[in-house]
């Protein structure tokens, strides 16, 4: 090989391995829009979909909606957070403010939910999947104040707005 060549080859090399989703920064920027987990509840009759959305200003809001699994109309909603965030690495902080829950049902309309106690953190880690379609948030062990069976350590959320 050509001595003139060869730091050009060895630019392209460098450019060629270091391109994969394990190297995407974490940043604001990226997380900004709507991202859902979705599974049938089979006992429900009713597609639960858990739903971030990440604001231009480091706000969030967190909601878990159930819609109709022909209709894709919404029935309710299972609980409603909103509040900020912070990123220190991989790891994000959300400073849960507001916390909305039905009363008497499972679920019921964003309107009816009744207002409950926030001023709470909860830290998380996160990982950009496939290019940054898709975000794993890694919730941690669970604690002893979550059932086991209600238990989920981490969930995969795709990018729809």
């Amino acid at each position: 090989m050509k001595p003139s060549l060869l730091p050009c080859f060895f630019v392209f090399i460098l450019l060629a391995t270091s391109c994969n989703d394990d190297d995407m920064v974490l940043n604001s920027a990226m997380l900004y829009g709507t991202w859902e987990h979705s599974w049938h509840n089979p006992n429900m009759g009713l597609n639960t979909v858990d739903v971030y959305v990440f604001g231009e200003n480091r706000s969030f809001e967190r909601y878990l909606v159930y819609r109709d699994p022909e209709s894709n109309e919404i029935s309710g909603y299972g609980y409603y957070q909103s509040g900020t965030y912070a990123l220190s690495g991989d790891n994000a902080t959300f400073f849960i403010e507001t916390v909305l829950l039905p009363q008497e049902e499972d679920f019921a309309d964003l309107e009816d939910l009744a207002e409950s106690e926030g001023g709470f953190e909860r830290s998380v880690r996160l990982e950009f999947l496939e290019a940054g379609s898709k975000l794993l948030i890694d919730l941690g062990p669970c604690n002893d104040v979550i059932v086991a069976a209600m238990c989920i350590e981490n969930s995969i959320y795709t990018r729809v707005e």
